[in-house]
This record gives structure tokens, sequence and C-alpha cells, in this order.
């Protein structure tokens, strides 16, 4: 348990640098996705994130370990429903748009993505599944 908190933390740290270097709202989104596809294509990284790896193999097993992965959930899906909305004020995602449903749908997205290159780490065929969530 302590070992996926630890993780979740790095992984917080990450995003929060990947968003330092966007350029608005609507490209933090496609950074923060094109982040998970540079750490997905790693040529030493087969064995894929530690936080959906136990999403998918212990969530049902731990409560604890449930409460923090619900608690990772709430905070991406956050975290994406800020972005929309900045990105709606700024006319870059339309503004007929349901913020915590396109947040829930990045959020999914994301988690698919991540397990999607588990079995197929291909730049070209990831960032092409990335550039259809995006739109």
């Amino acid at each position: 348990f302590l070992s996926l908190k630890q993780y979740q933390v790095l992984q917080k740290s990450t995003v929060n640098k990947w968003l330092v270097k966007s350029d608005g709202p609507k490209g933090a989104i496609r950074l923060l996705f094109e982040g998970i596809l540079s750490d997905i294509t790693k040529k030493d990284k087969t064995n894929g994130c530690f936080i959906s790896n136990s999403t998918t193999e212990m969530a049902n097993e731990s409560p604890q370990v449930k409460q923090l992965l619900q608690d990772n959930r709430q905070s991406m899906e956050q975290l994406f429903h800020d972005l929309i909305v900045e990105a709606q004020a700024l006319g870059q995602i339309d503004a007929s748009e349901n913020p915590d449903a396109l947040a829930a749908f990045y959020f999914s997205s994301l988690q698919g993505l991540r397990l999607t290159g588990v079995l197929k780490p291909d730049k070209n065929y990831l960032r092409g599944i990335i550039d259809h969530i995006l739109g």
C-alpha cells in the first residue's frame, strides 16, 4: 500500500511538470496524454502503470487500495474538469460539452491507453488513438 501511495505522489509530480509546459488548458490536456504516451513507449518499460495495474488487480481485494485509487480517479477527473472549463471559457472546447462527462471520458481513455500500450507500445498507433480521443 505504501509503495502505491509513493508512486501516486511521484505521478502527480510528473503530471504537474507536464502541465507547467503547456500553452493553455487544451494544450495541457494534450501534453498530459503525450506525457503518458512517452511513458508507455519507453524502451525499458514493459510492465505498465502501477496505478492501472493496481486498479485491475487489487482494487477489489483491499479497501485501502480501492480508496487510494478512487481518490486518484477523483483527482485526475477534477484536473481534467478544471482544464475543460478553462478551455471552454477560451473557446478551445465546445461550451455545450458537459465538463464532468468529458473529464470522466478523458480519465477512462487515459486508463485504456495505458492498458493498450502494454499490448502494443507503438508510438504512432497510440498517438492515433490520442488524436481521436482529443478530436
